[in-house]
């Protein structure tokens, strides 16, 4: 029953986690907020990582890596790892100036992920869909 979802339920299983694991490492360094998994972005392991991770490696274990799924979810992978490097690095710059000019503007300055959020995020999200294909 659960195969008819395996691309519905593994990159939701890796978005949770990640948020559970982001939560983890705040605590850890003495900043656990439930709010921030709502109201924060970019983090240690990037769920949006873990999320293409996941569909991505699904869709090669179950349908392999020449199918136009798979090119389809590898393309969509790259937009939005790309985003979470490059364009949300920008704004946080952006933000971080715009705070500084404004003293009562409150933008977040933090919006975007480090690459090494990111290939966490991506390692997370490959080995939940393993543990889910071969579990």
């Amino acid at each position: 029953m659960i195969h008819d979802y395996l691309y519905l339920v593994i990159p939701i299983v890796a978005v949770v986690t990640s948020q559970v694991v982001k939560l983890a490492t705040d605590g850890i360094k003495g900043n656990l907020d439930i709010k921030r998994i709502f109201e924060t972005y970019g983090g240690m392991p990037s769920s949006h990582a873990a999320f293409v991770g996941s569909l991505a490696t699904i869709v090669a274990l179950e349908q392999g890596i020449t199918t136009p799924l798979f090119g389809t979810v590898f393309v969509f992978g790259v937009l939005v790892l790309r985003d979470a490097l490059g364009l949300r690095h920008i704004i946080s710059r952006q933000n971080q100036t715009l705070n500084a000019l404004h003293k009562d503007a409150q933008l977040p300055e933090r919006i975007h992920h480090t690459l090494v959020e990111v290939i966490a995020g991506l390692v997370l999200g490959f080995v939940i869909a393993l543990v889910f294909r071969l579990g």
